[in-house]
């Protein structure tokens, strides 16, 4: 099936399969610039909804340096549904944070909106139909605070609530002083909000990740950082336990390194198939970077030993067929270029690499999103030469494939290897549960405008598969 399947793929990218393919949905590969002159573009989300289509949430930046948001739907077998903007109604610059599916095909975006970098950052969230056109808008308004991040989970179960996940920092001074992480959830109907917590000490602290536990309680990742002279910062990866009353049952604060320049970042927090969790992080230095994984019992007690990943530039993580997904750059020391996908066991041992061509930037941005064995792979690309191009670039893969070149220039990779550190649990951090009744949604009108993409000719068919700029379209 698969000889078949790449057989297809070489047809056409995204051309209707034969007879031979039938019942099988189509890998595809598709490259849009949104803008001619764009000087960035920075994808947030992806997701995959019921109907089998593909929906990436992103935000763009244009020559005059404004920021504003986009979403591009594709069809199972990769043509594009649609591509629309979501302007600001005040025409102020906005940052896409987070994209979830709802049952029936609609999608929920948040993102944040600001005019002055030095003032608050509102949190908005949209709700879209199939054909990505607003179904609701609400601003999130909580008095004299500013919104640093925003996360959503999607709905437990149909017509259940959206949780809002992030950072709160109130005002203080004239300024905005250290965050605390935000617990929420929004009733999908209208988004109006159902409840409302933060979380934290007199640090800062940033939700980055929400899984329900199998006694019914919630578990919550938290990044915490602490200041321990002007030029170091103490980070540490903070679980939480809550009981159905709304109790703090649980905590604990997985230290990293502390040396000068060195700041740890939690992304995910991930199940593992043997009970627990699986904390996914970077850390990020003034050296090479590394992502981390750090597996955590059920009583959040972590393992003696720390995965780490050297040099790893990462974009995602997912935690699929008890196995851990990691997607992010190639490795540059390597003097390689592109993207890589790679698979961890559930003893975070490295089992395979795979390598695309794909054209980016250092630190690129991009999203993850499954279907059974499928992932798409979405980047925020760019290319120089004689003249700058950026664009969104999302393909297509097989998560079972040998990398017998299903998407082009697909190939095994050797580029990466693992190392490990000790973790450290630091004493005496007690995190407070507080309730943010004024934490209200405001409901506010909501703009669409199509996006006229342009195809960008990535991939050709020959002798050699290559990228590269100003060849032909692949076939439709």
């Amino acid at each position: 099936m698969k000889a078949l399947i790449a057989a297809c793929l070489l047809a056409g990218l995204s051309a209707p399969c034969s007879d031979a393919c039938a019942g099988q949905p189509p890998l595809f590969h598709d490259s849009a610039a949104l803008a001619p002159g764009d000087f960035d573009v920075r994808v947030a989300g992806a997701a995959h909804r019921s109907d089998g289509s593909w929906v990436t949430f992103g935000s763009r930046t244009d020559a005059q340096l404004t920021e504003s948001l986009y979403l591009i739907a594709r069809d199972a077998a990769g043509a594009r549904l649609a591509v629309h903007a979501l302007p600001s109604s005040a025409g102020h610059q906005q940052i896409a944070q987070s994209l979830v599916a709802l049952d029936g095909g609609d999608v929920v975006a948040a993102s944040l909106e600001f005019d002055d970098f030095a003032g608050p950052y509102r949190l908005f969230l949209t709700r879209l139909d199939g054909s990505l056109n607003p179904v609701w808008n609400v601003r999130l308004n909580l008095p004299q605070a500013s919104f640093e991040s925003a996360r959503l989970k999607a709905p437990e179960s149909a017509g259940g609530p959206i949780r809002v996940l992030g950072e709160v920092q109130y005002a203080i001074d004239g300024g905005f002083g250290n965050g605390d992480g935000l617990l929420a959830t929004v009733d999908p109907a209208d988004g109006s909000v159902l409840s409302a917590r933060t979380i934290g000490t007199a640090d800062q602290e940033r939700t980055v990740d929400w899984q329900r536990a199998g006694d019914g309680s919630e578990v919550v990742l938290l990044e915490t950082a602490r200041r321990t002279s002007p030029v170091s910062l103490e980070s540490g990866d903070a679980l939480v336990r809550i009981d159905a009353s709304g109790t703090i049952v649980a905590s604990r604060l997985i230290g990293h390194p502390a040396s000068a320049g060195i700041r740890a970042r939690a992304l995910n927090l991930l199940p593992h198939p043997d009970g627990g969790w699986v904390i996914a992080g970077r850390r990020t230095a003034f050296g090479p970077n590394f992502f981390y994984l750090q597996r955590v019992g059920a009583d959040l007690a972590p393992a003696p030993t720390r995965t780490l990943v050297p040099f790893f530039n990462a974009i995602a993580s997912a935690a699929h067929e008890g196995s851990v997904w990691l997607y992010g750059e190639a490795n540059g020391e390597a003097m390689q270029t592109g993207t890589v996908l790679m698979r961890l066991d559930a003893d975070l041992t490295l089992r395979s690499q795979r390598r695309y061509a794909t054209d980016n930037a250092s630190f690129p941005s991009g999203a993850l999103a499954l279907d059974g064995d499928r992932a798409l792979l979405a980047l925020g690309g760019n290319r120089s030469g004689d003249q700058i191009l950026v664009f969104e670039t999302a393909h297509l893969v097989d998560l079972e494939a040998d990398g017998a070149g299903l998407v082009c220039d697909e190939a095994a990779y050797a580029g990466f290897a693992t190392a490990t550190d000790v973790p450290v649990e630091i004493a005496g951090w007690t995190p407070v549960l507080a309730a943010r009744p004024d934490l209200a949604a405001n409901p506010l009108p909501s703009l669409a405008e199509p996006l006229s993409a342009v195809a960008v000719g990535l991939c050709l068919i020959g002798e050699d598969a290559i990228f590269d700029d100003g060849f032909e379209a692949p076939l439709r």
